[in-house]
């Protein structure tokens, strides 16, 4: 064999290692890689269920499960805070649209319209008609009502317009969302039963009714909207169910005690 031979095996020998070192290089480098994303994914996954639990762990009342242990599962009307006031710049003086006696007992041009909510860090600006407050004690609910089902909801609970007034003959409607951050007055509603009570603080004057019955609808159905059968007074408290997938609404009706 001669030295060109030679030189030319030599060459290829090198050759063909250096193209097994790179090639076992970049595949240590591609696992190396495959590995950190892996880990980084995992770990923002794991960020990402602990602030869902924190958040949640916040908001759930938990004192539900522990009644039993000596923890407060409610409290009286008189024990609730009062809601914290309205931005006074957003205050506005109005009357909220009424309606006549066959839209009270009919519910017709009523709909159960809640607004999809808007996941933004801040509530947007409009103007806002103060009609009083809405107390619950089963689920330590303390909000101000007013006037529209649109952006006024991330205020507080709405009164659907065309339906009564608290305390007037007919149905007055109410609506509020359940999965916002500061928007989550009705969260818990399905936590409410028969019996319960719910007291609205409305033209210095206070109402109180009692639950009755609870069950989910379409959003279509506004029937539910309006004055029910041997009823004269009554309230329907309205929020979006389920909490994740909002497909249905949530009905709580309740009547004015005498």
């Amino acid at each position: 064999m001669g030295k060109k031979e030679k030189f030319y095996i030599f060459n290829y020998v090198v050759y063909t290692q250096k193209n097994l070192f790179y090639s076992w290089r970049v595949s240590i480098i591609s696992s190396k890689a495959k590995k950190c994303f892996s880990r980084t994914l995992i770990g923002l996954s794991i960020c990402i269920l602990v602030t869902i639990l924190v958040t949640e762990g916040m908001v759930y009342p938990w004192r539900h499960f522990f009644s039993g242990l000596g923890v407060t599962q409610t409290q009286t009307v008189d024990e609730l805070p009062e809601p914290a006031p309205l931005p006074g710049e957003m205050l506005v003086k109005d009357n909220p649209p009424s309606a006549s006696l066959e839209e009270k007992e009919t519910g017709e041009n009523a709909e159960i319209f809640i607004k999809p909510p808007s996941f933004t860090f801040t509530r947007p600006k409009l103007a806002l008609v103060q009609l009083g407050t809405i107390k619950i004690p089963k689920i330590s609910l303390s909000e101000n009502i007013v006037s529209g089902t649109g952006d006024e909801l991330h205020y507080g609970v709405g009164h659907m317009p065309f339906s009564s007034l608290p305390g007037e003959t007919g149905n007055c409607a109410l609506a509020a969302h359940r999965n916002i951050v500061w928007a989550r007055a009705f969260r818990h509603l399905d936590k409410l039963a028969e019996g319960d009570e719910i007291t609205i603080n409305y033209d210095s004057k206070v109402f109180t009714y009692t639950v009755y019955s609870i069950f989910t609808v379409e959003p279509h159905e506004k029937w539910v909207l309006g004055l029910q059968p041997g009823e004269t007074r009554m309230l329907t408290l309205i929020t979006c169910t389920p909490v994740l997938n909002p497909t249905h609404r949530l009905i709580v009706w309740a009547r004015l005690r005498q």
